[in-house]
This record gives structure tokens, C-alpha cells and sequence, in this order.
């Protein structure tokens, strides 16, 4: 599809993240972190359009990804996270910046169709404007 997208994907679950890196890569730039704070090192280094980062990881959430993100770059880089918890609400998450939220398990053609509308309709038309 697209492959001048940056998309970070996060997760401490090796196999997931492994899947999604392997799920997405044919279309986008695909780097990936085990952590939010390797995220936070990744994302400071060099520029991400799309981060899909799990909300439940060892060292941190995707919340405080999320957070730590929007303090610093409201606009970009669009942030999706991924939950099989119920505690965390589509709600909660937007309204503290977060695009989306696609609950686990989700298969391959859901996590790919909802990267590329977020692609198509705003990395893209962002892109074109720089």
C-alpha cells in the first residue's frame, strides 16, 4: 500500500508482536519495540506516522505511551491500541488522544483494514500537505 507510512508497533508479548510486524510489513515501514520505554526512544529518534502499541505491557501501558506521546506531539503520530482487557474503554482511550482501540483477539484482516483507513483518510492527505 503504502510503504513511505512509518508504523512502530509495541508489545512484550514476542509472538503477537512478531504476528502484527509480520501482518503489516508487506504494506508499511514496520519497526517494532518491546516496550513502552524502547517506544519512547524510538519515537524521540526518528519520526512514526502510526503507533499500534498493546495498553498491557511489563514495564508500562499503552496509556502511558499514549500520554507521554500526545504531551509532546499532539498531532502525529496517530496512536491505536490493542487490548484483550475490558477495564480499558474505546471511550477512556480517545478522549486521551488515542485514535482507536481494536480488541484482541482480532484477526489479520481487521488490524489491516483499520490501518489502512486511518492511512487512507489521515497519514496521507498529512503527507501530501508537507
Amino acid at each position: 500500500m503504502e510503504k513511505g507510512v512509518q508504523i512502530l508497533v509495541v508489545d512484550d508479548d514476542d509472538f503477537l508482536r512478531d504476528a502484527v510486524v509480520e501482518i503489516l510489513e508487506p504494506h508499511f515501514t514496520v519497526r517494532s519495540a518491546v516496550s513502552g520505554k524502547s517506544a519512547f526512544e524510538i519515537v524521540k529518534a526518528s519520526p512514526v506516522d502510526i503507533v499500534l502499541s498493546d495498553v498491557s505491557m511489563a514495564d508500562g501501558t499503552g496509556i502511558e505511551l499514549l500520554e507521554w506521546i500526545r504531551a509532546r506531539n499532539p498531532v502525529v503520530p496517530t496512536v491505536v491500541l490493542v487490548t484483550g482487557y475490558s477495564s480499558v474503554t474505546s471511550e477512556e482511550a480517545v478522549r486521551k488522544g488515542a485514535h482507536s482501540v481494536i480488541n484482541k483477539p482480532f484477526g489479520s484482516a481487521v488490524l489491516l483494514d483499520a490501518i489502512k483507513k486511518i492511512v487512507t483518510e489521515q497519514i496521507l492527505p498529512l503527507k501530501k500537505q508537507s
